[in-house]
């Protein structure tokens, strides 16, 4: 989720105005909210207004890894450790040192993973995979899930002690249907983003009303990738032609009510729609360019190398520059 955190709601001022405050500790922080609300930029927002600003800021996701390789990937590994170490390799707490790790989905980690992680937050040493030794690091957590730990951890699914050690201080992200304040500049802002060098791209007064009558369970995610549909479909509708591209009312209105159906139980996934409309705008736009990729990737205001990868997703050959 690219982008800048905005804060002009009151509910989004309280988190800024509480994480300002947690900047500046060396404690850990837990970050709780649902999918797409903004934790990893929280996060780095914490980092870049902490004494540590000017140290690294490393990011993991805990439920990317097998048991095995999240150990190496955070702690790291000695050659030979196990099957395929055919040299050692230094983890995120080690690259971390200094700066800060930011843990994303730790409800997905592995007892022993999270055992080894307790050891390194209360001895502040970690210890490579295949290693006899430890070392010691100087290492700012952030964690981030949007599950209940608590609960996790009276269940007995999630290590208690490292629940307590991560709770420390804690900030719950509003949901995008709870900052409604915050929605047309976040909307304008993807659109500020992706819009192609020398054009303006903006939503149309009314459909404004279509967004703010949506409820968003993917929340700021989902709004980037609305509004990413709804550029490319105004896009491949009127053409590079246009110096202002204005998203209408009927395109927003179209693109939610599509995706409210697949969120009620359509099988396709968030991607297959995202490309199901990709597809559909580069058809348009290599109709009215002939296929030569420069035009229609400043009709559709992306790159030629992106023109040209969906161009080969779909099988399809430029006929031309």
């Amino acid at each position: 989720m690219r982008g800048s955190l905005i804060a002009q709601s009151e509910s989004m001022r309280r988190v800024l105005r509480l994480a300002g405050v947690y900047a500046s500790s060396e404690f850990p922080v837990l970050l709780t909210g649902e999918t797409g609300t903004g934790k990893t930029l929280l996060a780095q927002w914490i980092h870049k207004n902490s004494p540590r600003a000017d140290k690294t800021f490393e990011v993991r996701n805990c439920a990317a890894f097998s048991e095995t390789l999240a150990l190496s990937e955070l702690f790291g590994h000695e050659r030979g450790a196990f099957t395929g170490a055919d040299r050692s390799r230094v983890g995120a707490f080690r690259k971390a040192h200094g700066g800060t790790l930011f843990l994303d989905e730790v409800s997905r980690m592995f007892p022993v993973v999270q055992g080894a992680i307790l050891k390194a937050i209360d001895e502040g040493t970690i210890q490579p995979v295949g290693s006899d030794r430890a070392e010691q690091v100087d290492v700012r957590l952030i964690a981030a899930t949007n599950q209940d730990l608590w609960a996790l951890a009276e269940q007995g699914r999630f290590a208690f002690d490292l629940f307590q050690r991560l709770a420390v201080l804690t900030i719950s992200l509003p949901p995008l249907r709870d900052r409604q304040d915050d929605l047309l500049p976040l909307a304008q802002g993807f659109l500020y983003a992706e819009a192609p060098r020398g054009k303006i791209c903006r939503l149309a007064d009314e459909a404004l009303t279509a967004l703010c009558a949506h409820h968003f369970p993917g929340n700021v995610r989902e709004l980037e990738a609305v509004m990413e549909e709804c550029r490319l479909i105004a896009a491949a509708e009127v053409g590079e032609a246009v110096g202002e591209l204005i998203i209408s009312a009927d395109v927003v209105s179209n693109v939610l009510s599509r995706r409210s159906h697949r969120q009620a139980g359509s099988p396709q996934t968030i991607s297959d729609m995202q490309k199901q409309f990709r597809q559909e705008a580069l058809k348009k736009a290599l109709d009215r360019h002939g296929g030569k990729i420069t035009a229609v990737a400043a009709d559709l205001g992306v790159s030629r190398q992106t023109v040209s990868k969906w161009m080969r997703q779909m099988g399809l050959a430029a006929e031309g520059k």
